[in-house]
């Protein structure tokens, strides 16, 4: 063992400086301090002073700034919160880092991405890291001057981006923080000079601010009078007084509901009071006070105060509406059919104070509404026409209110679909199209032809196809008897012009049209006592019908029709008559079965019902009593029931159903009266004559199809 000698001990007792290099085993140090490897068996290395954990932390108040860089050896993790030693979790070489406060392990931030938080190696994509070196994204060169660079020929950078509430919610940003604002479009970067975001697009985004107050010179300023535009005239303005807290753009507007406004948009570039003068535009439609409401930066404000009204004065004409209450609008209106200012107007009656140019009008419905457009007025005037305009779109009742006047009117929209110059295929179309659509005539179409008939709306859209009187079948011959088939060719008194008018005495439609009305088919017949009534209005028609519904068997408008595919709802002399089943010819009468009765019946020479045989197996005396159209009583026997709908020649006939019988004895010397007499009339023409009312035509016998 090498002794050392006591003075060389005892010097080093002794607090001393050296101003140049030490060495260890050298006499040559390379360093300020160098220590080489010994030539004896000693371990070589450097100890540094062994601590542990605990015990550092007792010393810790002894390291200051300029202990930083110090190194220990700690023994033992430390157990305790202290953030000096949270990086201290196993026994190893540490050195004090002053600038942050904490002991930092060897090899603590070596690797090129290093956690934030331990100064370690990052091992998670959800730390914070950091790197000391530039960086540089899509290029392997970085210029000198760059922290960091990203390069791309086709690509681009998004930054953050954020609406202006979730940038205002971002605590204590920092200087230069970057966001791109997706509320105004714009890069926001954060200045703590200004403590607040400024935009990189020029501006300084959405203002904040207030309305002081709604005292003076808060106001309209200038006159306002009814039907005096107001646009581009300086003289009309409205001042508010506005507290601005945050700089920025502005757009203030004073509105009303009078057909003007106020408005003003600017940028206020620093915090305090502004006055700002808001132009006016629009024109005022009625005379008033008007209380004003206000918007900034397009949304609604709240004041907590009452605004100045503005007093519009009375046109120089002032125009006062005398009766809304008799208004009615001229012209037809139909949908999607563009409205004529010619044809399609309503006259106002009014009285005139002055003498000036007025506006009147109304709202928009239903696609369409009226105007009078500028009309001068004076005293003289007692009548405003407003313009109809544009084009309806549904059909239906459509109310109009004229703009500041409690004072509205109803427009009757319907569809022109079965006009002259808009045919329709079959009825049913036009009521699909206009449930309101009355009864009434129509067209339909026929090729190139409009022709013109009769539509039964309210019984559901049914088209006439055929209307003849008693009188045209029993004294004009036999045309409508021997020619009675839907499916016969036999035009009679068509109207195919605009103007023209049916005769329902003697009236057919061309087969062809017949047949492309039957989309249904359906087959109607009826009897009716007045012939300018609708069938649901006349008293023997809703006793006396019938509805056939042809399910299999043929099509009744192209050749015979003689099957049971068929079913029938209806009534004779008030009774119900119908056959439900299509297997089978049975028809009920008033809840009695009727077996034999052929029932509808389609050929060239006969269409109704065919009901021989069909009381065979019942009485000849069982009788039915119903009330006839003059209030008295009279009978039915349904062992009779045949030939309804229409006439057949050769075999009897039910009296009273179409014409009567001419003398009780049925003889052909005179006439018996309209109401009572025999249960049926023998089959010769002679031996039966129309009724006397409808100026001598009798009854109107009819047929309808869908």
């Amino acid at each position: 063992m090498r002794l050392i000698y006591p003075s060389i001990c005892i010097a080093l007792l002794y607090s001393f400086q050296l101003r140049s290099q030490v060495g260890i085993n050298t006499d040559m140090p390379n360093a300020t301090f160098e220590v080489m490897k010994g030539e004896d068996l000693v371990p070589p290395g450097v100890i540094a002073p062994r601590i542990s954990s605990e015990e550092l932390s007792t010393l810790g108040y002894l390291y200051t700034e300029a202990q930083s860089g110090a190194i220990v050896y700690i023994t033992t993790p430390f157990p305790g919160t202290d953030e000096k030693f949270k990086l201290v979790n196993a026994p190893g070489y540490y050195y004090y880092n002053f600038p942050r406060s904490i002991w930092i392990p060897f090899g603590g931030d070596t690797q090129p991405w290093n956690n934030v938080d331990l100064a370690t190696t990052a091992t998670s994509n959800t730390q914070n890291i950091y790197h000391r070196g530039n960086v540089v994204i899509g290029n392997s060169v970085i210029d000198k001057n760059a922290q960091l660079e990203i390069a791309s020929s086709s690509k681009g950078i998004l930054i953050p981006r954020l609406t202006n509430s979730e940038r205002n919610t971002i605590n204590d940003p920092a200087n230069g923080l970057i966001i791109f604002n997706t509320t105004t479009n714009c890069l926001n970067y954060f200045s703590t000079d200004a403590n607040k975001w400024l935009s990189l697009c020029g501006d300084f985004g959405p203002a904040n601010l207030n309305l002081v107050n709604c005292d003076s010179p808060t106001g309209p300023k200038g006159s306002f009078k009814a039907g005096v535009n107001t646009t581009g005239n300086s003289g009309n303005a409205y001042t508010v007084v506005i507290n601005v807290n945050e700089p920025g753009s502005y757009s203030i507007e004073v509105n009303t509901d009078n057909g003007y406004s106020f408005r003003k948009t600017g940028t206020a570039t620093h915090t305090g009071e502004y006055t700002i003068v808001c132009e006016a535009q629009g024109t005022p439609m009625r005379e008033g006070s008007d209380i004003p409401t206000i918007t900034i930066n397009g949304v609604s404000y709240t004041t907590n105060c009452s605004l100045p009204p503005i007093t519009v004065e009375p046109a120089s004409a002032k125009v006062t509406i005398n009766d809304c209450s008799s208004l009615t609008p001229v012209g037809d209106y139909y949908s999607n059919e563009l409205l004529s200012s010619s044809k399609n107007y309503i006259d106002i009656p009014v009285t005139v104070t002055g003498e000036g140019s007025v506006i009147l009008k109304t709202n928009l419905e239903n696609g369409f509404s009226f105007s009078s457009n500028s009309v001068t007025v004076n005293p003289s005037t007692n009548t405003i026409r407003l313009y109809a305009s544009r084009a309806p779109i549904n059909t239906g009742i459509t109310s109009f209110t004229i703009e500041g006047y409690s004072c509205s009117f109803n427009v009757n929209v319907t569809s022109n679909l079965g006009s002259f110059k808009k045919p329709a295929d079959r009825c049913s179309s036009i009521l699909a199209k206009n449930p309101n659509a009355a009864d009434g005539f129509y067209f339909i179409k026929g090729g190139t032809d409009s022709y013109k008939t009769y539509c039964d709306m309210t019984g559901g859209g049914w088209t006439l196809v055929k209307s003849y009187s008693e009188k045209a079948a029993l004294n004009s011959g036999t045309k409508w008897t021997v020619n009675a088939g839907f499916n016969v060719n036999d035009p009679t008194n068509v109207i195919t012009t605009e103007t023209g008018e049916v005769d329902l005495t003697a009236f057919r439609l061309p087969l062809s049209v017949v047949q492309s009305i039957a989309s249904e088919n359906k087959y109607k017949f009826l009897i009716k006592q007045d012939i300018n009534a609708a069938p649901s209005k006349d008293a023997w028609a809703v006793d006396n019908y019938s509805i056939n519904t042809v399910f299999s068997g043929g099509n009744p408008t192209t050749g015979d029709y003689t099957s049971v595919g068929y079913t029938t709802e209806g009534k004779l002399f008030s009774y119900s008559l119908t056959k439900p089943s299509t297997q089978n010819r049975t028809h009920i009468y008033n809840g009695t079965s009727y077996n034999n009765a052929y029932g509808f019946w389609n050929q060239v020479f006969y269409a109704g019902y065919y009901g021989v045989w069909g009381g065979a197996s019942r009485s000849t005396t069982e009788t039915l009593t119903y009330t006839t159209p003059d209030g008295g009583t009279d009978v039915v026997y349904p062992y009779y029931i045949n030939d309804l709908w229409t006439l057949y020649t050769p075999e009897n006939q039910l009296n009273h159903h179409i014409g009567k019988c001419r003398v009780e004895n049925n003889s052909s010397s005179a006439e018996g009266p309209d109401y009572g007499g025999l249960s049926s009339c023998s089959g010769n023409f002679s031996y039966r004559t129309p009724h006397s009312f409808n100026n001598g035509e009798g009854r109107i016998i009819q047929s309808y199809i869908k």
